[in-house]
């Protein structure tokens, strides 16, 4: 149903319907940020659901992770506003977080989640992955702004929309902020992948779990171990068992001293 995702995607639409207004009649902070801030709590609530059903973080499915890149968005934005107070530039960012976030609440959120890639580092990894793909998201809409302002203002054409818009100076600023949040999120994402890899390259195969693929399954299938020993190492081991004995049994002894 995503009721609550519903609600926040009325959030932020509302939130670009007085970010638009504010455009025109510019006077006090505004409370396009503050309905954002209500959309984003409406929408991590939503997220939880998924994430309950699918007994995983939401970013598993299709619908879930246009909704969390829309969370993320949207979590973003606020930095920026909060960090450079400009609500000016509203009109023009908050339109990516609904867009996303109505993505979130369109597209199906089932699907199987793959078991090699459960836990909290990998769940880490990619969530960073997800803001610094929002923050840069923000700094291309900013990088256009400022060519178009810049445009604009070098032929003398401003006009009544982007005269309301910040200076090029605070555009820049605000694209700084966003390209640097990106870097450093994205930087520590990478250093979690990396741990993450390193974990699963140098991981072993038990018969521990009995999901289809899972190390149980394949043993009942016939399937032989070889513990930690790499592909090279485990092939020169079974040429020599296979010289002694066929029984699935017998190697898997070997393999295990």
């Amino acid at each position: 149903m995503h009721l609550l995702g519903w609600v926040a995607v009325l959030f932020y639409a509302a939130a670009e319907a007085l970010a638009i207004r504010s455009l025109v009649r510019p006077k006090g902070f505004g409370a396009a940020p503050a309905l954002v801030v209500a959309g984003l709590v409406a929408q991590f609530a939503d997220l939880q659901l998924v994430g309950r059903k699918l007994g995983s973080v939401p970013y598993r499915t299709l619908g879930g992770s246009m909704a969390l890149f829309g969370w993320m968005l949207g979590l973003a934005y606020l930095v920026l506003v909060l960090r450079h107070r400009e609500r000016a530039i509203g009109p023009f960012l908050i339109p990516l977080l609904l867009a996303f976030s109505l993505l979130g609440v369109l597209l199906p959120s089932r699907a199987p989640a793959a078991p090699g890639t459960r836990g909290s580092l990998f769940a880490f990894h990619v969530t960073f992955a997800i803001l610094a793909d929002a923050a840069f998201a923000l700094s291309f809409v900013l990088s256009i702004l400022y060519l178009i302002q810049n445009r604009q203002i070098r032929r003398g054409r401003t006009g009544v929309l982007f005269s309301r818009l910040p200076s090029l100076e605070v555009i820049g600023r605000m694209n700084r902020t966003s390209v640097t949040i990106g870097l450093v999120v994205l930087s520590l994402s990478v250093a979690l992948g990396m741990a993450w890899a390193h974990r699963v390259w140098n991981g072993r195969v038990l018969p521990n779990y009995g999901f289809q693929g899972g190390g149980k399954t394949l043993q009942e299938a016939g399937a032989i171990f070889a513990d930690n020993l790499s592909p090279q190492k485990a092939r020169i081991l079974l040429m020599l068992a296979l010289q002694t004995t066929a029984k699935a049994q017998e190697i898997q002894r070997l393999f295990d001293r």
